[in-house]
């Protein structure tokens, strides 16, 4: 929990690990996340595998040196009850992933282009904004940050842009439903992952610096 909200695994939410850090190089570290989840999800991957095994580079780097298995990262004391649902605990974190680059406290994104599609895709899918940057949590403030992760927050008309996280979503089950392996998924997650042309390093974001007092 702390390594993921303060420390170097920040991707997990969407988030740079720190301030400054080019904005390629997160999102390779969310879209190598997201990898390795969908492939445990459709079981590519086994819940026993190393993760030092994987060969996902972020994975590696960050749990390469470890003896966890896909099994501690997700269920760790729990796999008496829940190994035989983590493969639906392995979509839940994709969906929590890629929903989260939809929070203002976040990512700031493009406003949509209406009309533009993802190329590479099987069928014409809406292409959602760019990101413009990925915050980082420890420079926000927490107070502003969570009034961003309320429900309400993500009403319709509001920055957020709900129904676009709403849409996403929706493909994603789609893809679930049909136990879509990785490749063919993956053309659409880099399309909603795409960086707007004037991408900027990660900053804490305007509304969110925590101010000193």
């Amino acid at each position: 929990m702390t390594r993921s909200h303060f420390g170097d695994l920040q991707f997990f939410h969407s988030m740079a690990d720190e301030e400054n850090v080019p904005a390629a190089e997160t999102r390779q570290k969310a879209l190598d996340w997201i990898q390795f989840a969908w492939r445990v999800f459709s079981k590519e991957i086994s819940p026993d595998a190393l993760l030092k095994t994987v060969d996902i580079p972020t994975i590696q780097k960050h749990f390469g040196c470890s003896e966890w298995s896909v099994s501690d990262i997700y269920i760790l004391g729990r796999a008496d009850k829940l190994r035989a649902r983590i493969s639906d605990i392995a979509f839940g974190s994709v969906l929590h992933t890629v929903q989260d680059s939809f929070a203002a406290a976040h990512t700031q994104r493009e406003i949509p282009v209406k009309g533009e599609t993802c190329t590479g895709t099987a069928s014409a899918l809406a292409r959602p904004g760019r990101i413009i940057e990925f915050h980082t949590y420890g420079a926000q403030d927490g107070t502003k940050h969570d009034e961003g992760d309320q429900r309400m927050a993500m009403a319709i008309g509001a920055r957020d842009r709900w129904p676009e996280a709403v849409a996403v979503t929706r493909q994603l089950f789609e893809y679930w439903d049909s136990n879509a392996p990785w490749e063919t998924a993956r053309p659409y997650l880099e399309c909603v992952y795409e960086l707007s042309a004037g991408n900027r390093p990660s900053s804490p974001g305007d509304e969110y610096k925590r101010v000193a007092r």
